[in-house]
């Protein structure tokens, strides 16, 4: 590893070792003594000013303090000459380059190497922790090696930084509800759309999970011919009656971190598997709802609109707090008995549908026969695509809490000939419940 790419990490000390100010050519010990901090208020907030463009003539002066004139200053603490190529990041020289000693590995310690070496620790002690590389966090690593988190949301939160792409959905918020009814037609004109383009026409649109007109949905004495036998129609079309929108800031601010890391990682060039675009049945929808306040869908990191079909008060609860995963497969139609869980195909994880019809399957109607189902924001990032019914589901966990991939999509469509393709994510950070749809089954 070069010590260029090495000084470019997230610690900075003094020649002693000392944690010092992260805004360039400051130089002065952090306000608390640890690394990845300031001095003071006023570094903190006059810290952007240093990322300024490349001064036209070349000048290597000193410039106290920065100014839109100069060029990004070298990333030795105290010097204050502009980088030798004009870029962030970059020492003005080789001596100032090789004045910075090498820094413990251990993330957040911020102590020189025992050796004065690249690439190695302070101690034993830091080079036999295994902590959680989130600053602050502490936790062991999930899989008890170093340079790793403890779980999957540490490692999308990854660390603190300000989001980069979006603004909050700026509308106050009820005492007791963060749901607001969409009274604007061409909106809801739009919803109606939705549904019906991703309506599942017959022949081919029904599963067993839709049910049996003999013995309902999850009877354990319903065999698989009694129910292809008996089927439970199928709605030929679903009219929309209401439309709300969440406006759960906090919900929102927990998607959007998630969402900008899952976007920073798939758009590394270093990126492996590299991000490879998924097109879901609502990939088309992109600015649905933008007129009451919704974001226009991102590019690059696989965001979708999804459907998640449960009942009424299931999604005002979700658009509350935010599904549970810990509950995933208790809403499986089908359980062995006695069992309070069911054994979902790709896991326990959050399921999504990409048409209206597959999520109508849960959907479970009031006393007006009227049902309501969530239609979701859903970051897939980088999408395992499994096409067969033989899943190994402990190495797709692995594959998951490594990091390899952010979600998956079931695909027994293209190969295998079945109705639908379902999303499946499995941390709730991934998932914005956005919009609760009420509607009749025609």
């Amino acid at each position: 590893q070069s010590a260029h790419a090495h000084a470019g990490g997230t610690s900075r000390t003094g020649a002693h070792g000392a944690a010092v100010c992260t805004t360039p050519g400051c130089g002065k010990p952090t306000w608390n003594g640890k690394p990845n901090g300031y001095c003071s208020i006023a570094c903190k907030d006059s810290h952007g000013h240093s990322i300024v463009r490349k001064p036209s003539s070349g000048s290597c002066r000193p410039s106290h303090p920065p100014n839109p004139a100069d060029g990004f200053l070298c990333l030795r603490p105290g010097c204050g000459k502009p980088s030798f190529n004009g870029k962030p990041g970059i020492y003005c020289s080789p001596p100032c380059r090789d004045t910075i000693p090498a820094i413990c590995m251990q993330m957040g310690c911020g102590k020189p190497t025992w050796n004065g070496q690249l690439d190695d620790y302070c101690s034993k002690v830091c080079r036999d922790t295994r902590v959680c590389v989130r600053p602050g966090c502490g936790k062991p690593t999930w899989n008890g090696a170093p340079n790793e988190f403890c779980t999957r949301r540490c490692r999308l939160l990854g660390p603190p930084h300000e989001p980069v792409l979006s603004a909050p959905i700026a509308v106050p918020m009820g005492p007791q509800s963060t749901l607001v009814e969409v009274a604007d037609p061409d909106v809801l004109e739009h919803f109606q759309l939705l549904l019906d383009v991703t309506r599942k026409d017959p022949p081919n649109n029904w599963t067993r999970d839709r049910g049996c007109t003999v013995h309902g949905v999850g009877d354990p004495n319903c065999s698989i011919s009694c129910a292809c036998s008996n089927k439970v129609p199928v709605p030929a079309a679903f009219a929309v009656v209401k439309v709300e929108i969440n406006m759960n800031q906090a919900l929102w601010s927990d998607y959007v971190k998630a969402r900008d890391s899952v976007l920073q990682e798939c758009q590394s060039p270093s990126a492996s598997p590299p991000y490879a675009p998924v097109q879901v049945e609502t990939s088309p929808f992109t600015v649905l709802g933008q007129a009451v306040g919704s974001q226009p869908i991102v590019d690059g990191c696989n965001e979708w609109r999804l459907f998640h079909g449960t009942s009424r008060q299931a999604c005002e609860g979700i658009c509350e707090s935010n599904f549970e995963v810990n509950l995933a497969g208790t809403g499986a139609t089908w359980k062995s008995p006695g069992k309070g869980k069911g054994q979902p195909l790709y896991g326990y994880g959050i399921y999504m549908a990409e048409r209206v019809t597959k999520a109508d399957e849960y959907a479970k109607p009031d006393g007006a026969d009227l049902c309501s189902m969530l239609l979701c924001r859903v970051v897939g990032g980088r999408t395992d695509v499994i096409t067969s019914n033989h899943v190994n589901v402990q190495s797709l966990n692995h594959d998951i809490t490594s990091g390899l991939y952010d979600s998956v999509l079931g695909d027994r469509v293209s190969s295998l000939g079945r109705p639908f393709r379902e999303v499946v994510v499995y941390t709730n950070d991934q998932v914005l419940p956005e919009f609760i749809i009420t509607y009749r089954r025609l």
